[in-house]
């Protein structure tokens, strides 16, 4: 039997009716599955309540069924990813569908740039059978850390667009205080229980978690 059609509409968040907000934040939650927002380095807050309305998002349907949607935040002529949702019995490509979609949408829009994803350890990504002892080594430990978040599946992602890469910095004050800027950077970055001054994100929609209920602007 064949997989219907996947089809897609791009809308800034101020005009997506109420029905089809609750209709996105309930995909949101099933695919969150209870766990807290992760991404403190690249996600907004107040997701679909209004908080940022001229965010832009693309909608992807089967069968007049949205199945998965992603958010991007205006920065100037650009356009920065913010959040990827999807439905996970959806079919396979979902968000490469809506990425190139967005793309022939800014080449008619006007923007210039469109972010995605970060790819830390790039370098080590790229040097493939040319790394030494070392960068093996380091290679190696950062699949460690793939029960959080896969780097190198991230990497391979974002390859697949053949993109262009910005560096990125972390400045701080002392080798003294990097244990502690580790320390609060993983903390929020994945809402770990040290974390516990960080207020709980704005909702649409309640959970077991008692988040805050925000009703969208009309």
């Amino acid at each position: 039997m064949p997989t219907p059609p996947v089809t897609t509409r791009v809308v800034r968040e101020r005009d997506i009716p109420t029905d089809l907000r609750f209709e996105l934040a309930r995909l949101s939650e099933r695919w969150l599955d209870g766990a807290r927002e992760r991404g403190f380095s690249m996600i907004l807050d107040g997701m679909l309540t209004g908080a940022h309305p001229d965010c832009l998002l693309v909608i992807a349907y089967v069968d007049s069924r949205v199945v998965a949607f992603q958010r991007y935040a205006p920065v100037g002529t650009a356009l920065s990813l913010d959040t990827m949702r999807r439905d996970r019995e959806g079919p396979n490509g979902l968000n490469e569908r809506m990425i190139v979609d967005l793309v022939e949408y800014a080449s008619d829009h006007g923007v210039d740039l469109i972010s995605l994803n970060f790819a830390a350890f790039r370098s080590l990504m790229d040097a493939g059978s040319s790394r030494g002892v070392v960068q093996q080594a380091a290679y190696r430990a950062l699949h460690v850390l793939d029960p959080l978040i896969q780097l190198e599946s991230l990497y391979l992602f974002n390859a697949k667009f053949r993109p262009t890469y910005q560096p990125r910095a972390v400045a701080f004050g002392s080798w003294l205080g990097l244990p502690t800027v580790i320390m609060a950077m993983v903390g929020m970055e994945f809402g770990l229980g040290y974390d516990r001054h960080r207020p709980l994100e704005p909702s649409l929609l309640p959970d077991r978690r008692q988040r805050a209920v925000v009703h969208p602007i009309r």
